[in-house]
């Protein structure tokens, strides 16, 4: 045999005949009772343990004091800790990752332009949010003075309607 045959296809092997006879010398299983009124299993006959009866006086048991603990013991017992299933780690992905040094160094021009940058994109923002405070407070305005243009020309309309029912109801 050499080092290589461990690597060839195994041939497939039929099971032995010991095996077979052994299958064949098991008993049969017992028929299950059913009850016919349930249609369920009927339990087996299980017989009673011998266990003996402990007579106790409940006078007994009331006038028992407990039992003093050690003064050295804890006063709580903690509950004893359940084994906990291991944390089921999700297969890493094939994904080639590189890591940065531990320190990186900018030069000092580098650094100034990206400061000057992240500072003109603040002030771009605190401008734009000014500019919404003044377009919003124009909207208010805007709205006040069509709801008194709304109200004025109803107030018209209510006054038309009164001066045309008078002069029909002269004429």
């Amino acid at each position: 045999m050499g080092i290589l045959d461990m690597f060839k296809k195994k041939k497939e092997s039929s099971p032995s005949p010991e095996i077979e006879e052994e299958h064949e010398e098991l008993p049969p299983l017992p028929e299950i009772k059913m009850d016919p009124e349930l249609d369920e299993p009927v339990a087996a006959d299980i017989p009673e343990p011998d266990v003996p009866e402990i007579m106790v006086d409940d006078a007994e048991l009331d006038e028992e004091e407990p039992e003093e603990l050690p003064e050295n013991l804890p006063a709580e017992v903690p509950e004893p800790l359940a084994p906990q299933p291991a944390p089921v780690q999700a297969p890493e992905p094939d994904i080639i990752r590189t890591q940065l040094p531990p320190t990186i160094f900018v030069s000092v021009n580098d650094y100034q332009k990206i400061m000057d940058g992240v500072n003109f994109v603040k002030s771009k923002i605190s401008k734009a949010e000014d500019d919404l405070k003044v377009l919003n407070s124009l909207q208010n305005a805007e709205e006040k003075e069509l709801n008194s243009m709304r109200s004025m020309l109803e107030d018209v309309q209510r006054k038309i309607t009164y001066v045309d029912e008078v002069i029909f109801q002269a004429g």
